[in-house]
């Protein structure tokens, strides 16, 4: 529960303090589906009035909480410190690899963490599909 308090101060009554600002960004995997081993992400931010970009970190597992992809490129990635910095207005695409066997119709989640905090400020999923009438893999 986040901190309030009511006091009186010369008739005065404070209600509530406000809020803090929380940072949000949206996001969504192209094609909504991961048909290969590599596959993007796009992410968006919207800004707020104290910030005009953020950094943040994208981790790509399965339910079971093992990591199964990788960023290898993207707008605003840097390698050094595995995060990427989204600017306001200005959408984000970053590029995964896979790096485990996924069967078809696995659900690969991902997370979008804030680099600073650790905080979950979004999350998708897309299932795994083959590509081919043949039932490949990813």
């Amino acid at each position: 529960m986040p901190f309030s308090y009511s006091s009186e101060f010369r008739g005065m009554v404070l209600d509530q303090m406000p809020q803090p600002q929380k940072l949000s960004v949206d996001m969504s995997i192209a094609g909504g589906r991961i048909t290969t081993r590599v596959f993007a992400a796009h992410l968006v931010f919207e800004g707020d009035l104290f910030a005009s970009n953020v950094a943040v970190r994208v981790v790509a597992g399965t339910g079971g909480g093992e990591t199964v992809a990788r960023v290898v490129s993207g707008d605003g990635y840097n390698p050094d410190t595995g995060s990427a910095t989204v600017s306001a207005g200005r959408p984000s695409i970053l590029t995964f690899q896979i790096t485990k066997n996924l069967g078809q119709h696995t659900e690969v989640d991902l997370q979008v963490l804030d680099a600073r905090t650790g905080r979950k400020l979004a999350s998708s999923s897309a299932p795994v599909s083959s590509s081919d009438s043949r039932g490949g893999r990813a």
